[in-house]
């Protein structure tokens, strides 16, 4: 019996559903539903937030109603199975209900924890010429129009340190609700957006950092004290609150304002020129790949991309270089590994990469440092510092093969998970005792291994789904 959507019946999240099931991304579901122009923000508001505009919802409807032909099963208009078709069955996991995807939707995180194993290759009926499909096609999160997989150094750090943090992460775009606004990070956070304001080229409107800051402080603010009232916090808490920002961004004030007078001390930046200030930059490559039970060799393409902070020129040495901005609690802490500091030889190599045969390429990264402290009495200086780091050819081509390693390894874990392999299997913990800190999801991670209940509601919430790679967006072939 043939079903259709009506476009009353529609909803952000079963657009979301049915766009994934199909292998689709906004960019190209866009174009089928004839949403002009390039960006994918009108299918993003009504995926995330159900926000229609006049005339979407006819034009959703007529584009699923096109990709199944019009059989669509009748539970997702709330009605009962149709006349001799069954429902698909609902299991409970602890006091969530989850219904259990015959395609194993990839976008359904607790669909997986309960997901029967893949059949046995050698079960498998053979087939005359095995068909790869590509890995771009069957990910959670949203990829560029041409379905070119982007790794970042942040995505490749994050699989080496902890498999799960990566799945739960990147995989499923899962991101807290509330993002910490107190703390190291929220700290580094504010004061790289006051350097970004300051660090821009010539001709731009400069921003004093610390007038960046506090604008900065100010944002934050309103959005914890939004946070507070949402969550009917108690006086006494919310003065907690209160006195916990205070500390952390009186710190980040004697940060900013004692680094602006070590520039005008020291005459550091008078010999840089900003050529340009976050920055993307991306190189395309590609990654061999063995794939399934017949070992079919394939090059999958894959786009490096990168966020620089500030591009710099020197001018007494005409060296081309790029700043990063670090908030560190010991100036000499990271210059021994720095040369081997995959950040800055992820950035090396872009630059390196991207640069034209013949043209001058990037020279190296000026690590810019900023400590943690008060600078009081008590502490000792110096609180400010600059290590220049510098990669060799060799050193470079090391990194890229292993890099290029890595993202495979990345690429056949998407592949196990969306031939239904369980994630205990392909994407299991790394504990460590700094996961309390440097986790988003350290108060759910044993809760995927010790049958806890209600998993479904701590997901749904303290976490939001959204794209990784959104910082990235200009460098993945986005809106500049």
């Amino acid at each position: 019996m043939a079903f259709e959507f009506r476009p009353e019946d529609l909803t952000g999240s079963l657009v979301l559903e049915l766009r994934t099931r199909h292998k689709l991304s906004r960019v190209q579901f866009s174009e089928l539903a004839g949403f002009a122009g390039k960006s994918t923000a009108r299918l993003s508001n009504i995926e995330r937030n159900d926000s229609w505009k006049f005339g979407d919802r006819e034009a959703v409807a007529r584009v699923l109603n096109d990709l199944t032909g019009g059989r669509f099963d009748p539970r997702y208009h709330g009605s009962g199975a149709a006349d001799g078709e069954s429902s698909t069955p609902s299991r409970p996991v602890g006091d969530v209900v989850l219904v259990h995807d015959e395609d194993d939707d990839p976008l359904d995180l607790l669909a997986d924890v309960t997901s029967p194993p893949a059949p046995s290759p050698a079960r498998v009926a053979p087939v005359a010429t095995p068909v790869v499909e590509p890995v771009a096609r069957q990910l959670s999160v949203e990829l560029p129009a041409d379905g070119v997989y982007a790794m970042s150094n942040g995505e490749n750090q994050t699989w080496k340190r902890c498999r799960r943090k990566w799945w739960l992460g990147w995989y499923n775009g899962l991101r807290l609700r509330n993002e910490e606004l107190v703390g190291v990070r929220s700290t580094g956070n504010r004061v790289h957006k006051a350097l970004a304001a300051w660090y821009v080229p010539e001709g731009q409107s400069r921003v004093d950092p610390r007038d960046a800051l506090e604008r900065t402080i100010v944002d934050d603010w309103t959005a914890i004290h939004a946070v507070a009232l949402e969550r009917d916090l108690s006086n006494e808490q919310q003065n907690q609150l209160a006195r916990e920002f205070a500390e952390s961004t009186n710190l980040e004030r004697a940060m900013v304002e004692g680094y602006v007078q070590w520039l005008e001390e020291t005459g550091v930046d008078a010999e840089l020129r900003v050529v340009a200030s976050e920055t993307p930059v991306v190189a395309d490559v590609e990654v061999p790949r063995v794939h399934g039970p017949y070992r079919v060799l394939t090059d999958v393409p894959v786009r490096l991309i990168g966020l620089l902070d500030t591009r710099v020129y020197r001018v007494t040495d005409q060296r081309r270089l790029f700043l990063d901005h670090k908030t560190v609690g010991d100036l000499s802490a990271p210059a021994p590994t720095l040369p081997q500091n995959e950040q800055m030889l992820h950035y090396d190599l872009l630059e390196f990469l991207a640069s034209d045969e013949g043209e001058q390429r990037c020279d190296g990264a000026l690590y810019n440092m900023l400590r943690r402290v008060k600078r009081s009495t008590r502490a000792k200086p110096p609180f400010y510092g600059r290590i220049e780091v510098h990669h060799n050819v060799a050193e470079l081509e090391s990194y890229k093969r292993r890099l290029l390693a890595s993202t495979a390894d990345v690429l056949a874990a998407i592949e196990r998970l969306q031939n239904g392999e369980s994630h205990l299997d392909v994407v299991y913990p790394t504990p460590k005792s700094d996961c309390r800190w440097d986790c988003d999801f350290f108060s759910i991670c044993n809760m995927f291994d010790d049958g806890s209940p209600g998993l479904g509601d701590m997901i749904e919430r303290f976490y939001r789904r959204a794209d990784p790679r959104d910082r990235y967006e200009r460098a993945d072939g986005g809106a500049a």
